[in-house]
C-alpha cells in the first residue's frame, strides 16, 4: 500500500527495505531468528545436566558459586576456576567431586594452559559459564587507569578468549551450551560506571553475534543481564552496602539488589531451555524496557543525575 503510510520518524527507507526483504525465501528465517530471542515459549528442550561437566570462571564467590551450588546439586560436575585459591578449597570442600583451579584469567597462557589442565584431567566441557569479571565506580578520569585496564583485560580480553576456546572445544564435539554474563549496564551509556557498562555492551553485542554463528554446530549460547545482585561485586565499586547511609547509592542499590541464588537460577532454566536472551527480577526487566524506549543520550543523561546526586550523600 505504497502512498497509504504515513511515517513521522524517517523511516521510509527502512520500510521500503523491510518490503523488499519480506519477499526473498530468507525473509522467513530471519524473522524466526528475531522473533525466538523473545518469544521463547515454544521450545521444548530443556538440558539434562546430570554427569555433565561445567566450568564455571569467578565460581570462588558471588553469582558464580551460586551456579556452582545449583548445578551440582543437578547432578552436574564442576569445574571451577577463580583467582582466589582459598575460595576454591572451600567450594571443593562444599562441593564434593568438584575439580578446581586457580588461574588469573588476565595473565599470558593462563587460559590456555587453563585448558590443557582441564583435558589433562580427562574432562570434556559440556556447559560453560563464562561469569568471572568485576567493575569500578567514580568519575572515570578519578579512577586509576591501571585499575581501569585490569578490569578491562578481564571483562572483555580474557572473556573474549576463554568464550574462543572452549567455543571451539565444543564446536570440534558437536555440542555444547555457554551462558555469557553480561548486566543491564550493557543496556545503556552509563557514567559513573562508564568503562565497566562499556564492557558489558561488548559482552552482549559479541554474545548475540557468536550466538548466531555457533547455532548450526549444535552450540547454544545465552546471554544472562543482571541487575544489582547483592555480592562483593558492589564492595569492589566502592559502595558500602551495609553501613551506607539512608538515601545514598550505596543504600539504592542494596534495595533493588537481587539475591545470587535468584540470579543463578534465571540464568540455569534459561542456559536450559536455550533461551537467547534473559534479565532475570522485574526491575531489570522494566530497566530494559525503559532504556528501549528512550534515546542513549536522554538515559546516559537522567543515569548522571541520578548518580551524581545520589554518591554525594
Amino acid at each position: 500500500a505504497k502512498g497509504h503510510v504515513n511515517l513521522s520518524f524517517g523511516n521510509a527507507n527502512l520500510l521500503a527495505f523491510v518490503g523488499r526483504v519480506a519477499s526473498k525465501p530468507i525473509a522467513k528465517e530471519v524473522c524466526n531468528g528475531v522473533m525466538s530471542r523473545f518469544d521463547v515459549s515454544s521450545r521444548s528442550f530443556t538440558m539434562q545436566w546430570q554427569g555433565r561437566s561445567v566450568l564455571i570462571t569467578g565460581a570462588g564467590a558471588g553469582i558464580g558459586r551460586e551456579f556452582a551450588r545449583q548445578l551440582h546439586r543437578k547432578g552436574a560436575h564442576i569445574i571451577g576456576a577463580s583467582l582466589v585459591g582459598a575460595e576454591l578449597a572451600s567450594l571443593k570442600e562444599e562441593l564434593p567431586g568438584s575439580t578446581t583451579f586457580t588461574v588469573d584469567l588476565t595473565t599470558a597462557n593462563a587460559i590456555p594452559e587453563l585448558m590443557k589442565a582441564i583435558e589433562a584431567d580427562g574432562l570434556s566441557i559440556d556447559a560453560f559459564v563464562n561469569n568471572a569479571g568485576f567493575g569500578l565506580f567514580g568519575e572515570h578520569l578519578d579512577i586509576d587507569a591501571g585499575r581501569v585496564e585490569k578490569m578491562l583485560n578481564l571483562n572483555i580480553v580474557a572473556f573474549t578468549r576463554i568464550f574462543t576456546d572452549v567455543a571451539a572445544h565444543m564446536r570440534a564435539n558437536g555440542y555444547g551450551s555457554i551462558l555469557n554474563v553480561a548486566s543491564t549496564t550493557a543496556f545503556q551509556p552509563l557514567p559513573y560506571l562508564a568503562a565497566y557498562a562499556a564492557s558489558k555492551h561488548y559482552v552482549l553485542a559479541f554474545s548475540e553475534a557468536l550466538a548466531q554463528e555457533l547455532a548450526p554446530h549444535n552450540v547454544y549460547v545465552t546471554t544472562l543481564c543482571p541487575g544489582t545482585t547483592r555480592t562483593a561485586f558492589l564492595a569492589g565499586c566502592g559502595l558500602d552496602v551495609d553501613h551506607a547511609p539512608k538515601g545514598s547509592l550505596s543504600s539504592l542499590a542494596n534495595k533493588v539488589a537481587m539475591t545470587p541464588s535468584d540470579v543463578a537460577a534465571k540464568g540455569i532454566a534459561a542456559l536450559e531451555q536455550r533461551h537467547g536472551f534473559v534479565v532475570p527480577g522485574f526491575l531489570n526487566q522494566a530497566h530494559r524496557w525503559l532504556t528501549t524506549g528512550i534515546s542513549e543520550r536522554i538515559a546516559g543523561r537522567v543515569a548522571f543525575k541520578v548518580f551524581h546526586a545520589t554518591a554525594a550523600k
